[in-house]
């Protein structure tokens, strides 16, 4: 995560890995995108068009399991809750 995200920001984050057979794994991912705005219908406004865009490029390196918002708490500067989309993929 960077120091001080701002919106457009995103980075993963390693959730579990699960052994399959073998020496196989599947791994899941948390991606977080943080989106611009500051109350529910602005960042639902941002969001609407992301979201295709999140999932195909997710969808590049694992199956994209679900995608919802979030607020990531006392993240920001002034500790503000910061609207994100965290999608999960597993790869």
């Amino acid at each position: 995560m960077p120091d001080t995200p701002q919106a457009g920001d995103g980075w993963p984050s390693w959730v579990s890995a699960t052994v399959l057979t073998g020496c196989s794994l599947a791994v899941v991912w948390h991606v977080w995108v943080v989106m611009a705005g500051a109350d529910h219908g602005t960042v639902v406004d941002a969001e609407d068009p992301v979201i295709p865009a999140l999932a195909a490029a997710c969808g590049e390196v694992g199956q994209v399991d679900l995608i919802e918002p979030v607020q990531l708490a006392g993240t920001d500067p002034a500790g503000n809750l910061l609207p994100c989309v965290r999608v999960q993929v597993t790869t």
